[in-house]
């Protein structure tokens, strides 16, 4: 199943409720009334420490962020203010978006926990969204958590009930907590929040492409991927790729995250400071034509899926006799902000 299946499979489960204003924090001058708590976990209820995260104007996305250090044991999380909670009914079918970053330093992944964990009517519920992004440090990385009731939210822990459709709306009438976590080693690290986001189904979210640089070289130089258009839901899609070597092969990567791994970590045959940008939810043979490849993609209408951010990126193959894999370069990445 390719990701364009996939996406139309969640629009046909998602219902569209009313649109309101979504609360946002840009974080390009100050805190924004964001906090940090620290929870024992599981259970999620019970905070240990309340404190204030620090104001960062060397990392954002694109300017201004906010940052917590790991104290201790316990799981710290970043803490929405007022303008998050209570009724955000409208945003059910739509998502909490937002970006991390995080400098650990050389550590271990720490325990497996919620990604995100709403409170709301004296209730709990939690989701493990995406991989842990332990791993995945030095880059930024957007996230869009589904809030729809069937995206795999559990009452309590990781082990919990599913929560159902009307469960889930009573907590977002309702809500209490927004907490979007920010520890994922079992150190001590630092990590930063910019751009938490509800995004309510059509939403009006604007349509971008952010350029993810990358200082590989392929056999022919850099290979260099340029968006031809913005991506508008229900529109055609377009990028190409030039710079391939002759007689290359090429594969199109397109997912959900970015995940910042060197594909030395895949194959031996990897080129220096060559990483996969793009998480391989969907890949599509590509056959370069005068060292160039070009990709197509009729976008989904839902409005549901106004502001999700996607990540495309070309992968290069050189192959040898008996096609024995000889070397692997990337292109640069593109982050796709999808735009209603």
């Amino acid at each position: 199943m390719n990701l364009h299946h996939v996406l139309l499979l969640l629009a046909a489960s998602t219902g569209a409720l009313a649109v309101g204003q979504a609360p946002a924090s840009s974080f390009d001058s100050g805190i924004e009334g964001w906090g940090v708590v620290e929870v024992p976990g599981p259970p999620y209820d019970t905070v240990v420490t309340n404190s204030t995260p620090f104001f960062s104007t060397v990392f954002g996305q694109p300017t201004g962020s906010i940052f917590s250090t790991d104290r201790n044991g316990n799981l710290f999380l970043f803490s929405a203010p007022g303008a998050f909670l209570g009724d955000q009914s409208a945003a059910i079918g739509g998502f909490l978006a937002y970006d991390l970053r995080f400098t650990p330093g050389n550590l271990a992944p720490g325990s497996l926990h919620p990604d995100v964990i709403l409170q709301g009517a004296g209730q709990t519920i939690v989701i493990d969204a995406f991989a842990d992004a332990a791993t995945q440090t030095g880059y930024w990385e957007s996230h869009s958590i589904p809030l729809t009731a069937g995206a795999g939210w559990q009452f309590d822990d990781l082990s919990g009930a599913a929560v159902s459709p009307v469960a889930f709306a009573t907590i977002m009438t309702n809500l209490t907590a927004v907490w979007i976590r920010g520890d994922f080693w079992a150190g001590v690290e630092t990590s930063f929040l910019d751009n938490p986001r509800l995004l309510a189904p059509g939403s009006g979210a604007s349509a971008a492409v952010m350029a993810l640089p990358t200082s590989c070289n392929g056999p022919a130089g850099p290979l260099n991927l340029t968006a031809g258009s913005l991506p508008q839901l229900g529109t055609a899609f377009g990028a190409t790729a030039t710079g391939f070597a002759a007689g290359a092969l090429g594969f199109t990567i397109l997912g959900f995250q970015s995940p910042g791994l060197p594909l030395s970590q895949f194959s031996s045959a990897a080129l220096p400071n060559c990483d996969l940008l793009a998480s391989t939810d969907s890949v599509l043979l590509a056959l370069p034509s005068n060292g160039a490849a070009s990709f197509s993609w009729t976008i989904p209408g839902a409005p549901v899926f106004a502001g999700l951010d996607l990540y495309l990126q070309f992968l290069q193959l050189e192959l040898g006799p008996m096609n024995a894999l000889t070397s692997l370069s990337s292109s640069n990445g593109l982050q796709l902000t999808l735009g209603s």
